[in-house]
């Protein structure tokens, strides 16, 4: 049995396994405080430059010149096809100092096909919660009745100012969502926010953020806390990574599909 997968601008748009469609399109993501990036969703304050989309010696790519409000960088991915697995590569090099919440490699597979995630040593189904269940590790496997998928981290590089995470979140969509994500290492910047469907409420930066933050159980209560309650409500603080111009960080990631 083998993958296929239907490539759009040098990305999966959808992948088959035996010839049943497990996932729709997979992507890369990163965003600064005012804008946001991704290959498969059109999103507003973000511009993007093609640099150049192709293949060669069994590696699809795609290279963009990417500018956010608060963020300019060249960002490339590259994705080869193999029997069982896909590699995927991306790096990020900014091109003038930037803020960057994080960078991630991105994977959605159909909850329809697999009912169970495993992460970190923990177990669970499906249940449209949202929840990021996230953890310092470096792969993630999926369940189904006859297939599952592991998706791991081979290597990867944040400069200093990233570490590797991965999280599997249970989507309302009916999709699982699996990202190895690089996270601040470093509390360069801290920001406190809350979204809402009427605009932003909250957004609140450097000295009042840091301030506010400085009440341990405040910032406990508060820290990556939408993404730890599945987005109900969309309040949480964070830290953000000041990256001069020149950094580079990168990831390359494993997509494992087998029979069971």
């Amino acid at each position: 049995m083998t993958i296929e997968v239907d490539v759009q601008d040098g990305l999966p748009s959808r992948v088959l396994y035996a010839g049943q469609e497990i996932g729709p399109a997979w992507g890369c993501e990163t965003a600064d405080t005012g804008g946001f990036f991704s290959f498969d969703q059109q999103v507003a304050r973000c511009s993007l430059r093609e640099i150049s989309v192709g293949e060669a010696n069994g590696w699809h790519h795609r290279e963009v010149e990417v500018v956010l409000p608060h963020a300019r960088f060249n960002l490339r991915h590259e994705m080869s096809i193999e029997k069982d697995q896909i590699l995927r590569r991306q790096s990020l090099r900014t091109l003038a100092p930037s803020v960057l919440q994080d960078f991630v490699c991105r994977f959605v597979l159909w909850k329809n096909i697999f009912a169970r995630a495993e992460i970190s040593g923990k177990s669970f189904h499906h249940r449209n919660s949202n929840i990021w269940h996230q953890y310092p590790v470096g792969s993630a496997t999926l369940f189904g009745d006859r297939l599952a998928v592991t998706v791991e981290t081979l290597q990867w590089e944040g400069d200093a100012h990233f570490l590797r995470f991965a999280y599997v979140r249970d989507e309302p969509s009916g999709c699982w969502i699996v990202h190895v994500r690089l996270l601040p290492a470093r509390e360069d910047l801290l920001w406190l926010r809350w979204d809402t469907r009427f605009g932003r409420l909250i957004d609140l930066q450097g000295r009042v953020a840091r301030a506010l933050l400085s009440l341990p159980p405040l910032k406990r209560r508060l820290w990556y806390m939408a993404e730890r309650r599945g987005g109900r409500p969309q309040l949480q603080a964070q830290p953000l990574a000041v990256l001069p111009e020149g950094t580079r960080i990168s990831m390359e990631v494993a997509c494992r599909i087998r029979p069971l």
